[in-house]
């Protein structure tokens, strides 16, 4: 039993190991794409190996304490809070690069 948990904790190991790597190689690489495609004007590039693209993602942070403060100096009742919350928030945007690997590479 024993050897087989150290050899199962071994492929763990390994396991840890090449994604650290893969995100290392990926870091790398997109620091390489992005500015190509950008300066380009290209969206997506497409070879034999796959397509890499820009995608751009955003989201909504919310500040809890400025909505409570806002809606208590408003005195709106809770069902107003979405205007509020859009007043409260940070929106934001990343850009970052996908690659799909094509199906015969």
């Amino acid at each position: 039993m024993e050897n087989e948990l150290r050899d199962a904790m071994k492929m763990r190991l390994r396991a840890k190991t090449l994604t650290d790597e893969a995100k290392s190689l990926n870091t790398a690489a997109n620091k390489i794409i992005m500015p190509l495609l950008v300066a380009h004007g290209l969206e997506a590039y497409e070879s034999d190996l796959g397509t890499v693209s820009i995608r751009k993602s955003s989201g909504f942070t919310l500040n809890r304490d400025k909505l409570v403060e806002s809606m208590l100096l408003a005195g709106l009742p809770p069902e107003k809070v979405e205007s509020i919350m859009e007043q409260s928030g940070n929106p934001w945007t990343r850009e970052y690069v996908e690659f799909r690997a094509s199906k015969s590479g």
